[in-house]
């Protein structure tokens, strides 16, 4: 977890073209997968993986988000927990995004953006293996 919220805080714009292609590529490999009579399960598995992942995607954002905002409030450079870091970054999140219209485009960008860093760990993970 650790790993994919610095990701989050420390690559720049890299999260949100991964997110993009990601989130754009998806579904094509899933049709292309799921075309054969072999491939249909796989291609079944594939989405509910990537349904998955786009929906952890929000937690991951919102543990950074909330770990940025505790550092600034206790003025501590310190990590807080976990735990503390995910409530404050949910109740951020879920304030924001419960605004109409810019809440819809909020949700959609830390999406995006956690599913690019979910990729991007996952690549970095796999080149060190």
């Amino acid at each position: 977890v650790r790993k994919v919220v610095i990701g989050v805080t420390n690559n720049g714009g890299w999260p949100m073209l991964w997110g993009v292609l990601g989130f754009l590529a998806m579904p094509l490999v899933i049709v292309l997968v799921g075309i054969t009579m072999i491939g249909l399960p796989l291609a079944v598995i594939i989405t509910i993986s990537w349904l998955i992942a786009l929906y952890l995607a929000k937690f991951f954002v919102a543990i950074a988000l909330g770990s940025w905002a505790l550092q600034k409030i206790n003025k501590k450079p310190e990590e807080p927990s976990l735990v503390w870091a995910t409530v404050a970054g949910l109740m951020i999140l879920i304030v924001v995004i419960t605004i109409p219209i810019f809440g819809m485009i909020v949700s959609f960008i830390v999406t995006v953006y956690g599913f690019g860093t979910l990729l991007l760990v996952a690549r970095s993970a796999i080149k060190a293996s």
